[in-house]
């Protein structure tokens, strides 16, 4: 087997206190296949649209919306109109704004900085950080903004914004280090930034709530805009035990919710009603020896309060069910539907990854149950 660089890898992976690790349902909820060719990002509670990325013909990873059944599939990106990223540069990690005025994504550095993205390796893709600037869009795709114009006199990016929920602030990872034998993924800081529209869309305020001594990659904030959920190696020995974590804004106090060293959780996702959180993780993996060469994940629920049982909602790595493959797969929660009835999972096919072949993600829907009650308003 060819072996894989681990920023390579994470190029795709990232592509995600309580104690979930308790047994689970065993379950398989119905799924429905969205699209065999792309990774579905987010769910426009305003328009129903989805927001996804995924390689052209060329090998650039480009955004597209769609509808929920896959169909009426339109490029966001990919022209050279409005002043945006060149069609040659990668773009993806798309997030909307909830108001529905514009959708910020990452996008490559321009070309004469880090070369034609057609030749350039893997490790500068969407999924990595490396070389990725801030972009925001209007929602018709005509007019574009640079948020953070990098540079590349030292290495940085931008990785996995995400916009508040009065789209007044965007959260996002900023690339401060490469990988090493301590860190998989390279070094990172967790920021906040106010969004303001005065003039022209820009940055300000733009500060460091956490990081430096790993990856800390943001997966969202909570309803009531207090607090942001993300994936972090801080404090673990070993990358590849990743935890997830939650980052209260008025208290500045960080909670572990998954605290299992042993198991790889990422890709979470609060509910619309702040109850439950969606993530994937390698819990239930046998095969699992907190490495890339073994790492597998599915889908789970947990109840956001930390109360109950984690669910298990996918069993693409396990013989017996109708989603069962023989491809040793990643899965990670995406997005949930503005309803939360629903959840869409990515299938990340790692097997082929590992093995030096070029296949695609495919982007699934979940049914769940209606919300269930909780206590707290996240």
């Amino acid at each position: 087997m060819r072996t894989i660089d681990p920023i390579i890898l994470m190029a795709s992976l990232i592509a995600s206190g309580l104690c979930p690790t308790a047994a689970s349902s065993q379950i398989s909820p119905t799924l429905k296949l969205i699209t065999d060719y792309g990774c579905v990002r987010d769910w426009s509670a305003r328009t129903n649209k989805l927001l996804m990325d995924e390689r052209d013909e060329n090998g650039v990873y480009q955004v597209y919306t769609l509808n929920p059944d896959g169909s009426d599939l339109r490029a966001i990106t990919g022209g050279a109109g409005g002043g945006g990223p060149a069609a040659n540069r990668h773009k993806g990690f798309a997030h909307f704004d909830p108001k529905g005025r514009y959708i910020v994504m990452e996008a490559e550095l321009a070309e004469q900085l880090v070369g034609n993205s057609a030749r350039v390796q893997k490790a500068v893709s969407p999924g990595s950080g490396v070389w990725m600037d801030l972009w925001v869009v209007t929602t018709d795709g005509r007019h574009w903004t640079n948020l953070t114009n990098f540079t590349t006199g030292k290495l940085t990016g931008a990785l996995s914004p995400h916009f508040s929920p009065d789209g007044r602030r965007i959260v996002y990872a900023r690339l401060i280090g490469k990988a090493d034998s301590k860190r998989t993924f390279g070094y990172f800081e967790l920021h906040m930034a106010d969004f303001s529209e005065e003039g022209s869309p820009h940055l300000a305020n733009d500060r460091v709530l956490l990081g430096g001594d790993g990856v800390y990659e943001p997966h969202g904030f909570s309803r009531d805009g207090t607090k942001v959920l993300f994936a972090s190696d801080h404090g673990l020995p070993n990358t590849m035990g990743l935890d997830l974590f939650e980052y209260d804004l008025g208290t500045n106090q960080v909670r572990n919710l998954t605290n299992s060293p042993d198991q790889y959780d990422e890709h979470a996702r609060y509910s619309p009603d702040g109850s439950r959180i969606a993530w994937g993780s390698s819990q239930g993996i046998a095969s699992y020896r907190t490495n890339l060469k073994t790492l597998a994940s599915e889908a789970y629920l947990m109840n956001a309060d930390g109360g109950g049982k984690s669910e298990r909602l996918t069993h693409f790595n396990e013989k017996g069910f109708p989603e069962s493959t023989m491809l040793q797969s990643g899965v990670w929660p995406t997005a949930f539907s503005p309803d939360g009835t629903q959840l869409v999972v990515a299938q990340q096919p790692i097997g082929d990854l590992l093995s030096g072949k070029e296949s695609a993600n495919k982007s699934w829907l979940v049914s769940l149950g209606p919300p269930k009650a909780s206590g707290r308003d996240r």
